[in-house]
C-alpha cells in the first residue's frame, strides 16, 4: 500500500485528463520517466535555442538594418554639441 496525497492526485488527474489513481498515477510516471528524452531532443533540435534558419534570417535582417542606418542617420531632434576651443588660462588681475 502506497499513501498518495489526495489533492496532489486530484491536480495530476485533471492535468493529465485520467479519471482513476491508477492511470493517473501511471500516466505521471511515463511522463517523468520520458522527461530526459524530451530534454535531449529539445537540446537537440536546431530551432530550439534560436539557432536554425529563422535566426539566421533574423540576424540578416539586423545586420541589413544596422547597415541602413549606418548610411542614413536620423537627426533625432537633440540638440548637437558643439566642439569649442576652451579659453586660454590667464593670470588673474589685481587690483591695486
Amino acid at each position: 500500500m502506497i499513501d498518495i496525497d489526495d489533492d496532489v492526485l486530484a491536480r495530476a488527474a485533471r492535468e493529465l485528463g485520467t479519471t482513476t489513481k491508477k492511470d493517473t498515477v501511471n500516466a505521471a510516471l511515463a511522463f517523468v520517466a520520458e522527461r530526459r528524452r524530451r530534454i535531449d531532443a529539445f537540446l537537440d533540435s536546431p530551432h530550439a535555442m534560436g539557432t536554425g534558419p529563422e535566426r539566421t534570417h533574423i540576424d540578416d535582417a539586423v545586420t541589413a538594418v544596422r547597415r541602413h542606418r549606418a548610411a542614413h542617420p536620423v537627426p533625432l531632434g537633440l540638440p548637437t554639441i558643439r566642439a569649442t576651443t576652451p579659453a586660454p588660462l590667464t593670470a588673474p588681475e589685481t587690483i591695486a
